[in-house]
């Protein structure tokens, strides 16, 4: 993101409601996502002529998680706005042709199923240990939290409460015989872990690099002080562009409202 009067920062970027990032696979798509959006402002603005002052990455630790470009901002006053226009819209245009790109991958990964061991958490079953790996579930084989729950679901409709497990441990595969709750559940929090880590990293990769892209660039275009999209509105509509940042901030609260307690 781009910004003047101010030392820029690498854009605002949202977090995924409902969503839970990967480590490694959320830090380089989140790499990939701030540095081309950051660069897209650089060359724009060496083409304009604007001086880019300095660039370098933004670290957590030794863990690179993005980039910045610090702009010329006093050239950057003094060109005309139409360049300005340019230089603001470059890293909101990069961000948003990455997703298109990004886009077909995702379609294409829908129809492919990433088999994970669903691994017993927490269990308030004593017959269960944290680390167990249910395998089946009655006649249902376990490939996820989901078919976990079907199955569960499935033996509580029919008021069946004794269920045989096999169940897989750092030691053996064996069976077991369980009571279920009330309810129909096992009573344990199903954690997953992928059968294939190399194809979970890759899909949750090709995933995060689309809709953080894409989450970028909407929320960039945002009338807000130090985004991209206020100087950018502030430009087009001149004085104007106060009502579009008061209706942005009017939508905010109301979306805040329950949230807040009465």
């Amino acid at each position: 993101m781009s910004t003047q009067g101010e030392k820029p920062i690498p854009g605002i970027m949202p977090v995924i409601p409902g969503y839970n990032i990967p480590l490694i696979s959320g830090i380089l798509a989140l790499f990939i996502v701030l540095s081309f959006h950051e660069f897209a402002h650089g060359i724009l603005s060496i083409s304009k002529k604007v001086k880019v002052k300095s660039t370098g990455l933004l670290l957590v630790g030794v863990l690179p998680v993005g980039a910045f470009v610090e702009n010329d901002e006093k050239k950057m006053e003094r060109i005309k706005k139409e360049w300005q226009n340019q230089i603001l819209i470059a890293g909101i245009a990069a961000n948003f042709l990455l997703s298109l790109l990004f886009l077909p991958l995702v379609l294409y990964l829908q129809n492919i199923k990433v088999e994970s061991y669903v691994v017993v958490i927490d269990p308030l079953n004593s017959s269960l240990k944290t680390g167990d790996i249910i395998l089946k579930f009655g006649n249902f084989s376990i490939n996820s939290r989901e078919d976990l729950k079907n199955a569960e679901d499935y033996y509580s409709s029919k008021n069946i409460s004794n269920i045989q497990l096999i169940i897989k441990n750092s030691t053996a595969v064996f069976t077991k015989t369980i009571t279920t709750t009330k309810s129909g559940k096992i009573g344990i929090y199903p954690g997953e872990e992928p059968k294939d880590k190399v194809l979970s990293f890759f899909v949750s990769f090709i995933e995060l690099s689309f809709i953080l892209n894409f989450m970028l660039g909407a929320t960039n275009l945002l009338p807000i002080p130090g985004l991209d999209g206020y100087k950018l509105i502030k430009n087009i509509l001149g004085k104007y562009s106060k009502i579009l940042e008061y209706a942005t901030l009017f939508l905010f609260l109301i979306n805040l409202l329950p949230f807040i307690p009465l």
